[in-house]
């Protein structure tokens, strides 16, 4: 069974893919949020980034999947953040969906930060549209086989 939750909190947009059952404590959902308006995209100066910007790292620290996307730089700051917990009595395959911004214009997207804590250690990550140097965003972080999925997502951009 493939799991969906919606959690609009300022402005980041966290979608799941599938359907939460009742016994789920993620108490945010908002279904059929559209997630496909991104409007003006506005690029930063690609030559102001000494980094690769698509490439999308993904580490195990303990028991959490560390998602990055981008890399911190000089004045940028936290324009985003949320985290969220679901549990389920059988072997889930999650699909959490991050845009940002929620709506309106954001701020220049430098890098973003999803931790994740599940059962199993199998998942993923991609861009699916924007991206790093532009002012909007949207990524897939994936866990597979999981009993819980645990999250907390920051974006860190520049005004």
């Amino acid at each position: 069974m493939h799991q969906q939750v919606e959690v609009l909190i300022g402005s980041l947009l966290i979608i799941a893919v599938g359907s939460i059952p009742t016994y789920s404590n993620s108490n945010n959902i908002q279904p059929d949020t559209p997630i496909d308006d991104f409007g003006e995209i506005d690029f930063l100066e690609i030559s102001t980034f000494p980094y690769e910007t698509t490439e999308i790292v993904v580490d195990e620290v303990d028991a959490n999947l560390r998602y990055t996307f981008g890399k911190r730089v000089k004045n940028d700051r936290l324009v985003s953040q949320n985290t969220d917990k679901s549990y389920w009595p059988s072997p889930q395959n999650v699909t959490l969906i991050l845009q940002y911004p929620g709506s309106g214009q954001g701020a220049i997207v430098t890098f973003v930060e999803v931790i994740v804590n599940q059962s199993s250690n199998i998942g993923a990550g991609r861009i699916i549209a924007g991206g790093i140097g532009m002012r909007s965003i949207a990524s897939i972080i994936e866990g597979n086989r999981t009993y819980w999925f645990n999250y907390s997502a920051n974006i860190y951009g520049i005004y």
